[in-house]
């Protein structure tokens, strides 16, 4: 593409030099990554949102945190919530990333989080992203939700890989993919996750999906059968 538009730019005189015909095309090999989307199951989401915490911060941090899990918005999100965008058990948000507005029902766990701060000045008890990152970490730790992931990066042809427990990589972005991977598992329409999370596109949508292997086994087993299952 840039070739032809010099070459267009030279035919019309903008400029007189041709030496970028002599570069060849170079195929970048980049560093890539290929590992599992990380998000929680609805027994880890569970497990969080009854966790019994004695520090104030840990608490506060597990709260905001299932709140987004419960929501799919993004942390840039969070931050902005006030009181006035809640009415009738729905946040009217106007996405800080997209200016979207969309309306999220609030589920009973979402209200049952407000409800703890209902004295508070602010709706929820945030801090930065990079402390909340860190904090939860180790909240997730307490939780023990420490499952082995494995990682695999590709240098080149090179094939590298490493395994770490679940909690260490785990961050707001993980509650986003919880909400949609988790509402997809218990059956909600596509099209209606995404009027939530403001995706445009499902193929916007799709790098946040992530279905367990017995889900998928589930539903072949309702169309086919689960005779298909060898004991």
């Amino acid at each position: 593409f840039l070739k032809a538009f010099l070459n267009w730019a030279y035919d019309y005189e903008y400029h007189n030099v041709k030496d970028y015909e002599k570069v060849k095309r170079i195929d970048l090999i980049k560093e890539t990554e290929e590992v599992d989307i990380i998000y929680l199951t609805e027994s880890e989401l569970m497990k969080l949102y009854d966790l019994d915490l004695e520090e104030e911060k840990f608490k506060k941090v597990r709260d905001v945190f299932v709140f987004q899990c419960f929501t799919g918005v993004r942390y840039s999100d969070i931050e902005k919530l006030s009181r006035e965008d809640i009415r009738d058990a729905c946040w009217h948000l106007r996405t800080q990333k997209t200016r979207q507005i969309i309306q999220i029902p609030l589920s009973g766990y979402a209200l049952s989080i407000l409800e703890r701060y209902r004295d508070n000045p602010q709706p929820l008890p945030v801090i930065s992203n990079q402390k909340m990152n860190k904090y939860l970490k180790d909240v997730c730790e307490k939780a023990e939700i420490n499952q082995p992931i494995k990682t695999v990066t590709f240098k080149g042809s090179k094939r590298e890989e490493t395994i770490s427990e679940k909690f260490k990589k785990i961050g707001t972005h993980t509650a986003r993919r919880t909400f949609v991977s988790l509402s997809l598992q218990k059956g909600m329409k596509p099209e209606l996750i995404m009027k939530i999370t403001g995706h445009t596109t499902l193929r916007m949508m799709q790098k946040y999906v992530k279905i367990e292997y017995g889900n998928v086994r589930d539903e072949m087993d309702k169309f086919w059968g689960n005779s298909l299952r060898i004991a």
